[in-house]
């Protein structure tokens, strides 16, 4: 624990350095655990977003690495399941700190295009985190500056295994 605080005191400084970048923050979240850290990233992307922003890809690709391979593991742990949760929400609150930057935006597809897909096509995965996939779509076709082909032609149920509802 005095590690988790020592690094929380690091970033709550106003501006991140070259010293503590998000090669650090990932290395971080191998360490400690993951949901501690992504709580952590959380709480300074909403109180920093302009000094996150020159991470953000980094930062999107380490949370989605971290749900990906916690959603591979079965999710079933409590665990895996407070750092899906931690994930998808620092996720949002990533895009919500980027939504007057969209020209972050089509850079941060990519990563998340892993995640989305891994969520529609898990029936579990729906169910408990539908819900932010479905928000995380809304950040990347109204906020980015252009709708990709992928973004334009997924079809939420399509992807899935079964329609919603049934």
């Amino acid at each position: 624990m005095p590690t988790f605080v020592a690094s929380k005191q690091l970033f709550d400084q106003r501006r991140m350095n070259d010293h503590l970048g998000s090669q650090q923050v990932m290395k971080l979240m191998e360490v400690i655990g993951n949901d501690e850290v992504i709580s952590t990233l959380e709480s300074l992307i909403e109180k920093y977003p302009a000094e996150v922003a020159p991470y953000a890809v980094e930062l999107a690709q380490g949370l989605c690495h971290t749900f990906l391979v916690k959603s591979s593991t079965g999710g079933n742990d409590q665990g895996a399941s407070l750092s899906l949760s931690a994930a998808t929400s620092a996720l949002i609150g990533l895009l919500q700190s980027l939504k007057d930057r969209p020209e972050v935006f089509p850079t941060l597809e990519e990563p998340l295009e892993a995640v989305l897909r891994q969520i529609f096509t898990d029936k579990c995965l729906v169910s408990d985190y539908g819900d932010d996939a479905l928000e995380i779509i809304n950040y990347l076709t109204y906020c980015s500056p252009v709708v990709s082909l992928f973004m334009h032609g997924f079809d939420v149920q399509a992807v899935c295994d079964c329609p919603f509802g049934a």
